[in-house]
């Protein structure tokens, strides 16, 4: 079993927690898989989560990770301000590029879908709590991401790496080779704490681009649409 951390290339920004993971892309961005696995779903417009132009017009993919270990089974899913996804039924591997992320408004989401993953309908939605709210299934997906060496902006605390049913036997917690584009092995248990509440849409941009140092974005940001969805652009049941 190999998995990569897929956000390890620096242009990629964090952003809140939510029902996914929110990642921000700084340059167009090569979406790789974590690991080994199929494509279930791959919808290039009109999924149902946001796009530049539109609240349900974003692309989504899925694929499910199918290598023997913690993770087997789980569908992963990327959402939202993507171009040049791969068709369902691709066999990936890990680090292989099945997207690419563009800058802007709504950039990317990332998280553990709900099997059978023929949609990229998140594991936990919101199911009227408010938008932004860190939900299990993002917190779950944070965790993998930090035991694979991302760094998400809001710490998930103690808990769980995924929220469907890991395969019989398999041990909790991700082991095995893992690498990023800088090459380097990382293992990581779940770290503790967590950031309790939600911070503000503008609070989580705002240290997101400071920790970039990039702060002379604000501004243009202040200006532009809200950094992430509204709870309207939920994806339907």
């Amino acid at each position: 079993m190999s998995y990569i951390n897929p956000v390890a290339d620096p242009r990629w920004l964090p952003a809140r927690t939510d029902m996914g993971v929110d990642w921000m892309p700084t340059v167009p961005l090569p979406v790789e898989a974590i690991g080994a696995g199929v494509v279930t779903s791959s919808v290039p417009s009109g999924s149902g989560w946001p796009s530049p132009t539109s609240k349900t017009d974003g692309a989504a993919i899925v694929y499910e990770l199918t290598d023997p270990g913690p993770h087997q089974g789980e569908f992963v899913y990327v959402a939202e301000n993507l171009t040049g996804l791969v068709p369902v039924g691709t066999q990936v591997s890990a680090g292989q590029q099945i997207a690419t992320a563009l800058p802007g408004y709504p950039w990317t989401e990332w998280g553990e879908a709900r099997p059978p993953g023929s949609s990229a309908s998140p594991i936990t939605p919101y199911a009227g709590a408010p938008d932004g709210t860190p939900m299990p299934g993002g917190q779950a997906f944070a965790r993998f991401l930090t035991e694979l060496g991302a760094k998400p902006l809001q710490a998930p605390g103690a808990g769980p790496d995924r929220i469907s049913t890991a395969p019989s036997g398999a041990a909790s917690g991700t082991a095995g080779a893992v690498s990023g584009s800088s090459g380097t092995a990382v293992l990581a248990s779940s770290p503790l704490g967590g950031v309790t509440g939600t911070l503000s849409r503008l609070s989580v941009t705002v240290v997101a681009l400071a920790a970039a140092g990039v702060l002379g974005l604000l501004a243009a940001h202040r200006s532009t649409a809200p950094l992430r969805k509204r709870a309207a652009d939920a994806l339907p049941a």
